[in-house]
């Protein structure tokens, strides 16, 4: 007897698929840093990694601030130039693709975004899988394509795909109308005023009540709305904030550790080193290693 059974199988749906990978670059740009500005047919999409940039496109009113943290999109044939503040240097993600999916129609009417701590450690996949792919200098350096490596780990350039299509469906998900409500929309604004009151207030000594009180809500209050925009406590959100510019004042050598601490309110160094730990998995003299190890010596373009 015959017990082979007939199975139909399902084509599963792919609402997002990138056709084409046009560049990937981490820029570390100075305080003066002006580009005066391009149109391509692709999609490109912006992250401010750290600090902040000034952003003016053909489609808007006037130039747009855009902080660490916030990622903004340009869509295809769509002027757009970028500058720094003049005041501090700033880190960003650059990524140009081509995607002809309907779902991206969504980022025709939306296309500036707070990115939570989710997205965040995805951005830090996308950007190691990169670096797996594509030679360090094409990710630096802005040539009009990126030059895979000889050396590449197998696979590594489709999970870059993939992490930019999970970003790209994430991002849909978090902020069509049927996912968003009155509630989220309210906690967002709290998460906002709190998150712009931390970063201006980095290197002071600030509590959770003085969050609190500057943002005008109860500190359950508080905590639930950045455990629902961001993933994570709010105290935990400031250290965050904190060890990113910490890791970047590592990278410029200007200042030791016992500084570093001193900077940002630690009442030791070894405080620090543990917070740092917590934060990036490894202690700051290993960080500083990693980064002078793994860094190519390049000098950068004066921009």
């Amino acid at each position: 007897m015959d017990s082979t059974r007939m199975y139909t199988p399902v084509i599963p749906r792919r609402e997002v698929i990138l056709d084409q990978l046009y560049t990937v670059h981490y820029f570390e740009n100075h305080k003066n840093y002006y580009f005066s500005g391009e149109r391509h047919n692709f999609w490109e999409f912006m992250y401010v990694d750290r600090g902040e940039l000034i952003v003016d496109t053909d489609q808007m009113d006037g130039p747009l601030h855009v902080e660490q943290g916030e990622l903004i999109f340009f869509r295809p044939m769509e002027f757009h130039r970028t500058y720094a503040n003049n005041i501090a240097s700033h880190n960003i993600l650059v990524i140009s693709f081509q995607c002809s999916s309907p779902a991206m129609s969504f980022f025709m009417h939306n296309t500036r975004f707070c990115i939570d701590e989710i997205m965040r450690q995805q951005m830090g996949i996308l950007l190691q899988e990169a670096k797996d792919s594509y030679s360090a200098k094409s990710l630096i350096f802005p040539p009009m394509s990126v030059q895979r490596r000889a050396d590449s780990r197998f696979a590594s350039e489709q999970i870059l795909t993939m992490m930019i299509e999970l970003l790209l469906i994430r991002l849909i998900r978090r902020d069509s109308p049927s996912e968003k409500n009155s509630n989220n929309r309210l906690a967002s604004g709290y998460v906002d005023n709190a998150v712009f009151f931390m970063k201006q207030n980095l290197h002071n000594r600030i509590s959770l009540e003085d969050i609190c009180q500057f943002t005008n809500i109860s500190r359950s209050q508080l905590q639930k709305a950045f455990q629902q925009c961001l993933g994570t406590s709010v105290m935990h959100y400031l250290t965050q904030l904190r060890m990113e510019e910490a890791k970047f004042l590592i990278c410029t050598g200007n200042k030791n550790f016992t500084e570093i601490a001193e900077e940002f309110c630690y009442s030791s160094v070894h405080h620090f080193s543990v917070q740092f730990r917590k934060i990036t998995g490894m202690s700051p003299t290993e960080y500083a290693n990693s980064i002078f190890a793994c860094t190519p010596t390049i000098t950068l373009p004066k921009n």
